[in-house]
């Protein structure tokens, strides 16, 4: 059975590669397929999707790192000084609001779950992704900027709003009474030293770049240099 999945998946992912391109002019892009194509191996009893196998949830974490490490790659960080205003109100004031907005509203419509929930919902909730809305950024009828703006945001809210998520499912889970969970505020401070291992870590790589590339081998010298007196 678990064989028969695999190749299907794989059947998928070639067929997908087939067509792709006459799909996304319809609008269908890459995850709605996926996520049907996982709905229906789920639907026919070819995943037991009650029971997840053990490697998944490390799979599905280095998957994630992988996708916003790419998003963050992808940004250019050299035109982002133009409109680098936009940019702080749209991560430091809209993105903020939408989560506090959502929490508001998730603590309204469904009280049973708890304030620590309900932020869950909300911070979950507010970031964008690009990837979803690809025949918008990349629509040439869309200003450039605009799509340049959209693609920086949803390269970054998904970091900004991640700390908000881990510190309410360790509320959460202290409310509930689970055994070992962390209280919130632990979660906040192991955050913050993630956070600063991850960018110490960045800046003494960036830096051995910079020395490497400083440190080339040296240049050549040519033989009529060096027949010359």
């Amino acid at each position: 059975m678990e064989l028969t999945t695999v190749v299907l998946i794989a059947a998928a992912l070639f067929a997908w590669a087939l067509v792709s391109a006459r799909l996304q002019q319809a609008y269908l892009t890459a995850p709605i397929v996926f996520t049907a194509v996982g709905a229906a191996t789920a639907w026919s009893g070819l995943v037991d999707a009650a029971s997840p196998p053990a490697g998944l949830t490390p799979m599905v974490e280095v998957t994630l790192v992988w996708v916003l490490f790419s998003d963050a790659a992808r940004l250019p960080l050299q035109q982002l000084r133009r409109d680098l205003g936009r940019y702080a109100r749209l991560l430091g004031i809209g993105l903020p609001l939408t989560i506090v907005s959502g929490w508001v509203l998730a603590a309204w419509f469904f009280p049973q779950l708890g304030l620590w929930l309900a932020l869950l919902v909300g911070a979950a909730l507010a970031p964008t992704d690009a990837a979803l809305g690809v025949p918008v950024v990349t629509n040439p009828a869309v200003p450039s900027r605009i799509r340049q703006l959209i693609t920086v945001e949803s390269g970054l809210n998904d970091g900004i709003a991640t700390p908000v998520v881990m510190v309410a499912i360790a509320g959460a889970a202290a409310t509930a009474g689970l055994e070992s969970a962390a209280a919130p505020g632990s979660a906040a401070v192991e955050l913050l030293i993630g956070a600063a291992i991850g960018a110490a870590a960045g800046a003494a790589g960036g830096w051995l770049l910079q020395l490497a590339a400083g440190t080339g081998p040296p240049s050549r010298i040519s033989p009529a240099s060096e027949s010359s007196p």
